[in-house]
């Protein structure tokens, strides 16, 4: 087959053969599939990894916490040919409550109160974030304040789900994606409230041990036709799961 592309876009697809004047790139033996997106990276490094994305067909990523001025930067750069990358979306810095930053290299906006919410997403818009991302420690009142600013100013909301409200909670509230699977057992259990209530006592406390039982808990407890109806209403509301697999695989391996 010919695939004909123009102007970046791809124009049609039809049974070999020759087009006057175009450059021809022979793929015999090889295959042609649409280019890939990497939904959920860091791009923290000093410099850039951008080449390797393209070396392997990712032409796209969506970057979930970095230096902005870092990464307008080599969008500048990618936007004037100097620099080979693929597009970047990103809201350069997460929003969580303010505390001990666990992830050294990820910048952080914090929020202590829902008042605090519609400065931290104008200055986050204005530095050019293409949408927000909420972390683990949100307050219940702030992340509510939170997901009903961004929703009423058409911004997209994608991130964790913070341990005060629940994943149902978090899709209802207009949260467009979920990042990472660890939440999903709870909202797929039997005992999702009596979990909730748990993890809010030990996150009190700063329990880890007494977490990581609920969390087993969860599995134990776990509720097919409860998850299924979960992910039946995530659809309807337009809001995704992004598993990032394979950093769970590593940290496991760590571990």
């Amino acid at each position: 087959m010919t695939v004909v592309i123009g102007n970046g876009k791809h124009v049609s697809i039809a049974p070999k053969g020759t087009l006057a004047g175009a450059q021809v790139i022979d793929g015999s033996g090889k295959f042609l599939i649409p280019s890939l997106w990497d939904m959920h990276v860091h791009d923290w490094e000093k410099s850039s990894l951008s080449g390797f994305y393209v070396a392997n067909g990712v032409l796209g990523i969506r970057d979930m916490g970095s230096d902005r001025k870092q990464t307008r930067q080599w969008q500048e750069q990618m936007k004037v040919g100097t620099l080979i990358g693929p597009r970047i979306v990103t809201p350069g810095p997460i929003v969580d409550a303010p505390g001990p930053n666990i992830y050294p290299k990820l910048p952080v906006v914090t929020i202590s109160a829902p008042e605090e919410v519609p400065a931290a997403v104008n200055g986050l818009m204005h530095s050019g974030a293409d949408f927000v991302k909420p972390l683990s420690a949100l307050s219940r009142d702030s992340y509510f304040a939170l997901a009903k600013y961004t929703r009423a100013h058409h911004i997209v909301l994608a991130g964790h789900v913070p341990t005060s409200v629940t994943v149902r909670e978090a899709v209802e509230a207009g949260q467009h994606s979920v990042e990472h699977m660890a939440r999903l057992p709870q909202a797929c259990s039997s005992a999702d409230d009596e979990i909730q209530a748990g993890l809010l006592q030990a996150m009190g406390k700063q329990d880890r041990a007494a977490s990581r039982r609920l969390r087993e808990h969860a599995l134990e407890t776990f509720d097919e036709q409860r998850c299924v109806g979960l992910f039946a209403e995530m659809k309807r509301l337009g809001s995704w799961v992004t598993p990032t697999l394979s950093s769970g695989w590593i940290i496991q391996r760590r571990a």
